[in-house]
């Protein structure tokens, strides 16, 4: 099955991007929200840089892959003085095209980590 119109355009995606829109297909979430759980789920191995991930956010919300909430839609546990951002549809198909992407290099990876004696 090929990938919507424009899902390829900007891959690959960067580890700050890819990271970003992970979180974001879980749950709506604020900057350092993100940050946090970026640092949780790989287990303190990728440590963001909020400023980064700032300017991440507003890069895939220019790419129209992640919007702000609205206060209307706010999670009920949100605090109103966070800016909260979810993943829209555009976003999950480019997360999807590089899922297939990583996932097409799998074979090259596992020859990587797994080398047979006679390939050296």
């Amino acid at each position: 099955m090929s990938a919507p119109h424009g899902s390829d355009d900007h891959l690959p995606l960067t580890a700050l991007d890819l990271s970003v829109l992970l979180v974001l297909t879980e749950e709506a979430s604020w900057g350092y929200g993100i940050v946090k759980a970026v640092s949780e789920r790989s287990r303190g191995r990728l440590e963001l840089a909020p400023g980064n991930v700032y300017q991440a956010l507003d890069r895939l919300i220019a790419r129209r892959w992640i919007r702000a909430l609205t206060r209307d839609e706010l999670p009920d546990e949100a605090d109103p003085r966070r800016r909260y951002y979810a993943i829209t549809p555009a976003g999950v198909s480019a997360a999807a095209a590089e899922a297939r992407r990583l996932k097409d290099m799998m074979p090259s990876l596992e020859r990587v980590l797994h080398p047979r004696p006679n390939e050296g």
